[in-house]
């Protein structure tokens, strides 16, 4: 019996890991998880997907029996600007966004230049959301403003911001650790 189906493995990472030295325990075990996995995947016949953003950690057999690589490059400003529209479209037409022509002013203004993703822009919008209707309880309107997107932009930057301050630090420390 055959399935015909496609497998998708997200968060492939501790699959796709290098094998490597370190805490024996752990160490063999996660050397023993990518051999198995590298002999499945060298003989699979279907479809798999494998999602990562780990490509930097792969074990060196990997990338020789991956027939096809999608990355997803940074979204260039038209892109966010179809995201942001589409996500306030579909709430404009439920009666949600109040200040419409405003907050599309101020992502021209300010939001495009910056480098989001997909999801920190879906974020923002579900944020900002959540901000209006906890409003709502307060006698406030529960309708989107420009005022409820400038906060959860802001809250989205300053963790984008101290995130990659950390990751420049943690590159930094085992930089010195391999000296």
């Amino acid at each position: 019996m055959k399935w015909q189906a496609i497998l998708l493995i997200d968060e492939a990472d501790v699959c796709l890991e290098s094998r490597g030295r370190g805490n024996a325990i752990r160490s063999t075990d996660k050397n023993a998880l990518v051999s198995v996995f590298l002999r499945v995947l060298e003989y699979y016949q279907g479809i798999m997907f494998l999602t990562t953003n780990q490509v930097a950690d792969f074990d060196i057999a990997i990338p020789s029996r991956i027939h096809i690589s999608i990355r997803y490059e940074t979204l260039k400003a038209e892109q966010m600007e179809a995201i942001f529209t589409g996500f306030l479209d579909e709430l404009d037409k439920k009666g949600l966004v109040h200040e419409y022509d405003d907050i599309k002013e101020w992502l021209d203004e300010d939001v495009y230049k910056e480098d989001l993703d997909g999801r920190q822009i879906r974020n923002i919008i579900t944020t900002a959301l959540g901000l209006a209707r906890a409003g709502s309880g307060r006698g406030q309107s529960n309708k989107l403003k420009k005022a409820h997107m400038k906060t959860a932009f802001s809250n989205v930057s300053a963790f984008k911001r101290d995130f990659n301050t950390q990751m420049e630090r943690y590159k930094e420390s085992q930089q010195k650790m391999i000296k």
